[in-house]
């Protein structure tokens, strides 16, 4: 009875406490009004901490929103900034429980290229500051990109412990296609082409895409027949950052190469690539001539089609795009010529390649980036980091078949990030962080689910779980269950 009337007691406290907080807001909020939205916003996101999924709600849906919205360290940043080293820092203390379990276990190699890129990131910020002499909120802005490439490990293995495939496919796909619609927004608004009334809308990456494009060829093309959403959904993500006119957006094609392989490895067949392009094609070209008659100017597509047709005729040399970019090797190369160990470090701002342009910035489109940066030996850290962090798409799971879909999309995004290197340096794209949480996040989930016989006769396409080493057989599911039946022998 006592520890009831105890319990009663704690009730009743903390409901007065409630109470009164709740009516010291009720006043406040007539002097300032935009605690009505602060209140449940601090709220909701409290809440949120204590999930994985409000987790990397927080971490990815504060980076699409914060990131590019102002210049410099904004109210709004910092306060992004420490929601999301809370959350990582959870995070991080449960990947010790998660370690410990079978899937959990194939990430240990991520986690070490999580925090061997900590340290790089630590030995450049001492490079840039005590030795270049860069003050310290410029080179914690730089290094902030890599800190969140690191942050995605801890949080995407965290948050595979309670999501299932599907609903990571469904966060991708949402992220994917803000992503896409900002990158559109930004560079038509940024090249005065746009009829619209606002000029950004969040955070605009290709690199985001990445990972969205390579789940729409392996689901669209992988397993049985053609599934047409998946292809229309590729198209959109590609008719988003073509209709810029940026025609690295055709790099996002690269991820073909990093999917296509032999069905029973859960890829694509290379007899569906065409047919996959087709619809992707057809798609876009549809995308572009409803947006086209929207755009202030009606000869701007027409013009960097010319553009391009000039530089597969007459080389780079002849684009400005690619004379700049040529200006801006030059730069990063005479950077690392001066300090080729250990680079420049963090918070160097380069010179604005842009004949006539006077802008200083911390990164140029060039890969020489990394080397001017981080120097040789940063560099070949940098790389190690990266490697060990995509170990989990070449790893094999006992007890499942060979390679899962999830790794194909790893994969085809590794595809594009490599390919991304002939116009700049994928990593230092802030949506890189995000390809990587969903990549992570979507291989970790198909590990820790482990779908039995029962659970791949809802969907025959799937293989067959065969042990490590074992042959892998493209059998119906429904068959497979007839078949692994126990026979009167085998019960004897």
């Amino acid at each position: 009875m006592r520890e009831l009337y105890v319990v009663n007691r704690v009730t009743v406290l903390i409901s007065v406490v409630a109470s009164v907080v709740v009516l010291m807001a009720t006043f406040m909020s007539i002097s300032y009004p935009w605690l009505v939205l602060a209140l449940p916003a601090a709220g909701s996101a409290i809440y949120a901490i204590g999930k994985p999924l409000g987790r990397i709600a927080i971490f990815a849906g504060g980076a699409l929103a914060v990131f590019q919205s102002s210049s410099g360290a904004s109210a709004v940043k910092l306060v992004y900034f420490a929601a999301a080293l809370v959350v990582v820092l959870i995070a991080v203390i449960r990947c010790g429980a998660h370690m410990k379990t079978e899937w959990g276990a194939l990430f240990k190699p991520a986690l070490r290229g999580a925090l061997l890129l900590v340290v790089l990131v630590l030995i450049a910020f001492t490079v840039g500051t005590l030795i270049m002499g860069v003050p310290v909120t410029e080179a914690a802005r730089d290094g902030i990109t890599y800190l969140m490439i690191a942050a995605a490990v801890p949080l995407a293995i965290d948050g595979a412990s309670t999501m299932n495939r599907k609903s990571v496919r469904v966060v991708t796909v949402i992220i994917t296609l803000l992503a896409a619609v900002s990158f559109a927004v930004l560079f038509l608004a940024a090249r005065g082409v746009s009829s619209l009334s606002v000029e950004r809308i969040g955070l605009a990456s290709m690199m985001a895409l990445s990972i969205g494009v390579s789940m729409g060829f392996v689901l669209g093309l992988g397993g049985r027949g053609v599934k047409m959403v998946w292809l229309l959904y590729v198209a959109l993500l590609l008719a988003c950052v073509l209709i810029t006119g940026s025609r690295g957006g055709l790099i996002l094609l690269a991820a073909l190469v990093g999917v296509v392989g032999a069905s029973r490895n859960a890829r694509v067949p290379a007899s569906k690539l065409f047919l996959g392009l087709v619809v992707c094609a057809s798609g876009i070209v549809a995308a572009l001539m409803v947006a086209a008659p929207n755009l202030t100017s009606a000869g701007f597509l027409q013009s960097r089609i010319d553009a391009s047709i000039l530089v597969m005729t007459e080389g780079a040399g002849q684009d400005t795009s690619g004379y700049i970019r040529a200006r801006a090797t030059g730069f990063a190369l005479d950077a690392w010529n001066r300090y080729p160990i250990l680079g420049v470090g963090l918070g160097h701002r380069f010179p604005d390649p842009t004949p006539g342009g006077y802008m200083v910035d911390f990164q140029l489109d060039t890969a020489a980036t990394f080397l001017a940066k981080f120097g040789l030996i940063g560099t070949v850290l940098l790389f190690i980091a990266l490697a060990l962090i995509a170990t989990p798409a070449f790893r094999v799971h006992k007890n499942l078949q060979p390679r899962l879909p999830e790794q194909a999309m790893m994969t085809g995004a590794l595809a594009v990030w490599v390919a991304t290197l002939i116009f700049g340096a994928p990593t230092e794209d802030k949506g890189f962080s995000l390809a990587v949480l969903m990549c992570l996040l979507m291989l970790a989930s198909a590990f820790r689910t482990k779908p039995s016989l029962e659970d791949l006769a809802a969907s025959p396409d799937e293989q067959l779980p065969t042990p490590v080493g074992g042959t892998s057989y493209l059998i119906s599911a429904r068959k497979a269950i007839k078949f692994t039946r126990p026979t009167p022998a085998a019960k004897l």
